[in-house]
């Protein structure tokens, strides 16, 4: 026995790496064997080497464990003077055997295609030893206890090719049963061959622990990402973006398809990473500058005032630039300073400033211009000027006369409500008096309706 389990641990050596899975789990088989036999155990051991066909019921209710029916038929005859196992055909003696055992066989490798496993049994012998075909003891019944070392070869999940050793001990065994005397063998060795057809296995051919009959895929591993692996199918593609897992840096999210960096798998809630959510960014790849100016929309505002003056440059970048001449590269409005009259008599027409027609009402555009000329009357606070209001020859004199001292009256109004002290300011009201321009066109007309200052200190 224990040669023969050592070829049969280098038959394993050799073999367990094999690329098929199959198990025993809750199998159910048939098979048909064939056995070499050997009577031992007797005082001289006269048996030559024997036969038996049999046939077996296997069920299996652990993938470790497997239980067999067997049922054989066979014998042997005394072996020649000359050779221990080559059978006499000329002797009178034959015994036949008729055996039936229940085994269990256990094995360590669950799902390996080459299982190595031993084997426990017990079970009933019927022999009868003839001579010239009548019985010499009538037939008789032997209980008999097993054990053996046996290796399977599964050649497909559902077809194994069985290789048994086995030791069979009848203990009650004590009558003669080769025919050459008083040889009662009591230890019937035997080597066998079987071929085994299961069905009915809990199945796990792609070895991902998860059985066939509830894989969804038995020919593919699971790939146990933790994304749906109970289900046994390998996700190749977890959140189905068309992106395969071993590139996608975000397997369990799908990709937002914003064409922003789509081929990472990653979806980019935030692209610009400007703290605005894509859902709400107007400019989704443009960085919000968050200056404190429309932040919310997500948009960059290089010229928050739109006046052509980048922020990064713009000292007002929420007030636009005026553009009136006067440092318009600064970005912020401003009033143009008054030039100043350089001295005493000096005069400066106001152009620009207007009024409504036939009224003393100063137009939104004058405003502007005088705002400028506060501006430099402040900044040269010494000076006093003579508001002079002038108008074109239409209609009378005496009414020409009262509308220009109307409006010189208007403009100092807007001038001392805005910071100008009434003492540095005169109004007076002089008509058609001193025109810059002839009054026979539209055009001179409209040079002589004019405020003009005039330097009195």
């Amino acid at each position: 026995m224990k040669k023969y389990a050592l070829i049969l641990l280098v038959v394993v050596a050799f073999l367990a790496d094999s690329g098929l899975s199959a198990t025993w789990d809750n199998a159910k088989g048939i098979g048909v064997s064939f056995s070499g036999i050997r009577a031992k155990g007797g005082d001289v051991d006269d048996g030559a080497i024997g036969m038996m066909f049999g046939g077996n019921f296997k069920y299996a209710p652990t993938p470790y464990t497997m239980l067999s029916l067997d049922a054989s038929y066979g014998g042997f005859k005394p072996h020649l003077a000359d050779s221990d196992y080559e059978p006499d055909d000329n002797s009178p003696f034959e015994t036949t055997l008729i055996p039936v055992q229940l085994s269990l066989r256990v094995t360590p490798f669950a799902e390996a295609a080459l299982k190595p496993y031993f084997l426990l049994g017990l079970g009933v012998l019927s022999w009868d030893l003839l001579n010239n075909d009548v019985s010499v003891h009538d037939r008789q019944m032997e209980f008999n206890m097993a054990a053996g070392l046996g290796l399977e070869w599964f050649i497909t999940q559902s077809v194994g090719l069985d290789f048994l050793l086995r030791s069979s001990t009848y203990p009650g065994l004590d009558l003669d049963n080769v025919g050459t005397g008083d040889d009662d063998n009591r230890e019937l060795l035997e080597g066998r061959i079987s071929l085994n057809f299961y069905w009915g296995q809990n199945r796990d051919r792609d070895k991902d622990g998860i059985l066939d009959k509830l894989d969804a895929a038995p020919l593919e591993p699971e790939d146990f990402d933790g994304f749906q692996d109970s289900d046994g199918a390998p996700d190749l593609d977890n959140d189905n973006d068309g992106i395969l897992d071993a590139d996608d840096g975000a397997p369990n999210e799908p990709e937002d398809k914003d064409g922003f960096q789509d081929e990472d798998g990653v979806p980019d809630l935030d692209n610009d990473k400007d703290g605005v959510p894509d859902a709400t960014d107007k400019c989704p790849n443009e960085a919000e500058d968050m200056d404190g100016f429309e932040d919310a929309d997500g948009c960059p505002e290089p010229d928050n005032d739109k006046d052509g003056i980048p922020d990064a440059t713009d000292k007002c970048p929420n007030e636009a630039e005026n553009f009136n001449g006067y440092e318009d590269d600064d970005g912020c409005p401003d009033i143009k300073p008054m030039p100043q009259l350089e001295k005493a008599g000096a005069a400066l027409v106001l152009k620009g400033v207007n009024f409504k027609t036939g009224s003393a009402d100063l137009t939104p555009e004058s405003l502007a211009i005088l705002d400028e000329v506060i501006t430099g009357l402040k900044d040269a606070s010494d000076v006093e000027i003579e508001i002079r209001g002038y108008t074109d020859d239409v209609g009378r004199a005496a009414s020409n006369q009262k509308l220009s001292e109307q409006r010189a009256m208007s403009v100092q109004k807007y001038l001392i409500d805005n910071g100008i002290a009434a003492s540095r300011l005169k109004a007076v009201g002089y008509g058609e008096e001193n025109p810059v321009a002839s009054n026979a066109t539209p055009e001179g007309r409209a040079e002589n309706r004019r405020i003009e200052f005039y330097r009195t200190k």
